[in-house]
């Protein structure tokens, strides 16, 4: 597959010759992959930031619609992290 540019809008697809839209498709889930990743990277940052700043897990939870478990859980992973306070 050669660099397919995933451009910022809905692409119809069906309209696509089939090896084009399975390229564009490929290289559209890559794209969210990436970007999910990212957006994850970020809130457990801001969780770790809101956690040192006195808010609750509960709290936490309420503002991401999440559960607090899932609060917990992420800080957890992140304070184990490898990473865990390079940025400071």
């Amino acid at each position: 597959m050669g660099n397919v540019a995933v451009p910022s809008g809905y692409v119809d697809v069906a309209v696509l010759p089939a090896r084009d839209a399975r390229d564009y498709l490929t290289a559209a889930l890559d794209h969210l992959r990436k970007t999910e990743q990212s957006v994850w990277i970020d809130k457990r940052r801001y969780m770790l930031l809101a956690r040192e700043h006195g808010f609750t897990n509960a709290r936490i939870g309420e503002l991401l619609d999440i559960s607090e478990a899932a609060v917990r859980a992420a800080i957890k992973r992140a304070k184990c992290s490898p990473t865990y306070g390079l940025d400071e």
